[in-house]
């Protein structure tokens, strides 16, 4: 790691109080509840408490991807977006990067797909500083000026420390930031090996694998400031659940329960900086200061549901595109435990002034909505938004939010939407 590269400890000791706020209106019950353990805030929300507007409008500002007669607006799949402080959208899909007015309508390419300078195959991340919008495409960094939009400089992605943590062979697997601060994430040897948390290991047919049952391995997040010097361990990573089907000779064929949490989920924004973790499957979000120290957690009530008959059908045609060989849908169920809720998550971002904003709805077969739960700063959950399903936050402003989403003809689009705070 390098002699000054440090880990910073965190330690949390079981010192527990209770408080307790009343529902708005003086109406009977209770919104909400805020508890201390050792300091770390613990809000538990059992209704929307009213703190304000916090409203998401009706109607998009801007819409991308809606006119059939521009090249430039026929995505293929949903791209990455970001808007600009001008009000520019920038779009980039398959290492494509356009910009397009607050009208949705094209301006121009700043990269084209390919190999040679300028050029991306690919892009992972874009970021905006006052002046600059950063677009990073494996280990190639392109710097846009936010003003005209031309091409600044490139660059070669310098690895902080905390992205060799991992593996050797992972290099740079890290999400940074307008402000220099990055996210890695790695290995973490003082976790428990478990049943389900268990290495790979050598097989009698000389393959290495974690062998039959249900598998989730966890590593740590890490937040690295821009001095690059040291990083803050953070909540667990885990990684996607899934089942090793037993198959014979030693092999498994891993297969993934739909009903299971699909993936953690991350995000970073606010000043000072806030870095949420969301594990899965339960409700219950870890919020970090930028010293590796938690300070919240964010709870609520019911966060989780049972699936419908329509769910379940389609969680099974789900399984049996996932199989191989001789191994059939009633073999992988006769091996796999299936759960009898629906993960709490489906996507999370944080706002610049630290609102948290939970994606609970959205990608299921019957959700005919795609749904956000609104915490304030203090962890308060204090609005519900809704946008037309399979929508996804790909950026959040000040005043704005970018979505994109799949219309009913399975089309990708992009659409800036316009909220208000408190």
């Amino acid at each position: 790691m390098g002699a000054n590269f440090r880990i910073a400890a965190v330690a949390l000791t079981a010192a527990v109080t209770a408080g307790c706020t009343a529902a708005p209106g003086g109406k009977p019950g209770r919104a909400f509840t805020r508890s201390d353990s050792a300091g770390v805030a613990i809000v538990t929300n059992f209704a929307i408490t009213n703190r304000g507007d916090y409203s998401l409008d009706e109607s998009p500002q801007t819409v991308i991807g809606n006119n059939s007669a521009d090249s430039n607006q026929q995505f293929r799949r949903a791209p990455l977006a970001i808007r600009l402080p001008t009000g520019v959208v920038i779009t980039v899909e398959e290492g494509h990067v356009a910009a397009f007015d607050r009208n949705g309508k094209f301006l121009r390419t700043l990269a084209r797909r390919g190999q040679g300078p300028g050029e991306l195959t690919g892009a992972s991340r874009m970021i905006v500083t006052a002046d600059t919008l950063i677009v990073r495409g494996g280990a190639k960094i392109l710097r846009f000026s936010v003003t005209d939009l031309s091409l600044l400089r490139e660059d070669r992605l310098e690895c902080p420390p905390g992205a060799r943590l991992w593996d050797g062979s992972a290099q740079c697997a890290f999400e940074f930031f307008s402000d220099g601060w990055a996210i890695a994430i790695a290995g973490d040897s003082t976790i428990p090996r478990t049943a389900t948390n268990r290495p790979d290991q050598e097989m009698p047919n000389g393959y290495s694998s974690p062998g039959p049952g249900l598998l989730r391995q966890f590593g740590r997040i890490y937040a690295i400031p821009p001095t690059r010097d040291t990083a803050y361990p953070l909540g667990l990573y885990a990684g996607i659940e899934q089942f090793g089907i037993a198959r014979g000779n030693g092999l498994s064929t891993f297969v993934i329960h739909p009903f299971y949490s699909r993936r953690l989920y991350y995000a970073a924004n606010g000043n000072p900086r806030r870095f949420v973790v969301a594990l899965n499957p339960e409700y219950n979000i870890e919020v970090w200061n930028d010293r590796g120290v938690l300070v919240q957690f964010i709870r609520r009530s019911n966060g989780r549901r049972v699936p419908t008959d329509e769910e379940k059908q389609a969680a099974l045609k789900n399984i049996e595109s996932q199989l191989e060989g001789e191994i059939t849908v009633q073999k992988a169920l006769s091996q796999m435990t299936v759960p009898d809720s629906l993960p709490a998550f489906r996507g999370l971002a944080v706002s610049p002034y630290g609102e948290v904003i939970v994606q609970t709805a959205g990608w299921y077969a019957s959700d005919s909505l795609s749904v956000f739960d609104v915490f304030d700063a203090d962890g308060v959950r204090v609005a519900e938004w809704k946008v037309p399903r399979r929508a996804r936050i790909a950026d959040i402003g000040d005043e704005y939010v970018v979505f994109t989403r799949f219309d009913d003809d399975d089309i990708p689009l992009v659409e800036v939407r316009k909220y208000r705070r408190k």
